[in-house]
């Protein structure tokens, strides 16, 4: 049996990131409706078990585009999941809206800076014909053009369609609208899970000072650590007088 695989799922506000962690751990333990989410913790977490592997499932909530924001959001990754990160879900569910870009582009100038790039898949939800080949490779391509900036990633773009199965059922029309809507979630794992099985390896992504920021206890400790070990991410840091980052 192999280690834990730990999945991160970024992305904006309504862009299906709780529908993809239902649909990879086969649950429905993770809030849909972003209304009810509102006031929840910044993370939803789940487990699932793979052809002998486990997987670990964060739902990452992006509140802002804040450099440092951003950053500490994953501090708190950090404390979630000790062991590294094996697989960054990056979704989207158009060709990029500005919100999208903007957070990409933060992204891209201080976290992509640690490499974490090379652990990073883009997902495209909502993709009405995400079965044909033929499409996805054309709006691969459409997306690559669009945005140079993401074209070192379009080797690892996915593509879903997970529409919801929580419907208010009024009649028999209703409940094939549910029976359809399942089958398309399962062709979406499917996909999904193989992809996942060709590019989480045993090595997992860290930032040097990983280990020791997942044992530390007070912010003066985070700030040190991330001084002495990680100079591409203390410059931002220096600007954030009170940094929390405690795991509860």
């Amino acid at each position: 049996m192999g280690s834990i695989k730990n999945l991160l799922i970024v992305g904006r506000t309504n862009c299906g990131k709780s529908a993809l962690g239902n649909v990879l751990c086969n649950e429905t333990c993770f809030e849909e409706n972003e209304s009810t989410f509102r006031n929840s913790k910044d993370f939803q977490e789940d487990k699932f078990r793979w052809n002998e592997t486990e997987y670990r499932v964060v739902d990452m909530r992006i509140r802002s585009n804040d450099k440092n924001y951003l950053i500490n959001r994953l501090c708190q990754v950090i404390y979630s999941m000790p062991e590294g990160i094996s697989q960054v879900l990056f979704v989207i569910d158009e060709r990029f809206t500005k919100e999208e870009i903007k957070t990409f582009k933060v992204f891209e100038s201080t976290i992509f800076k640690t490499g974490i790039d090379k652990y990073t898949t883009i997902v495209r939800t909502k993709f009405e014909n995400f079965k044909s080949k033929e499409e996805c490779d054309n709006d691969k391509e459409d997306l690559c053009k669009a945005h140079k900036k993401i074209s070192k990633l379009c080797k690892n773009i996915v593509y879903v369609d997970n529409p919801p199965t929580k419907i208010c059922v009024n009649d028999e029309d209703d409940n094939d609208t549910i029976k359809f809507n399942k089958k398309r979630r399962e062709k979406s794992r499917t996909i999904l899970l193989s992809h996942l099985e060709k590019v989480c390896s045993n090595e997992y992504f860290k930032l040097n000072m990983w280990d020791k920021l997942n044992n530390s206890e007070t912010p003066e400790e985070v700030e040190r650590y991330i001084e002495s070990e990680d100079k591409k991410l203390a410059k931002l840091f220096k600007s954030k007088k009170n940094l929390h980052c405690s795991p509860s």
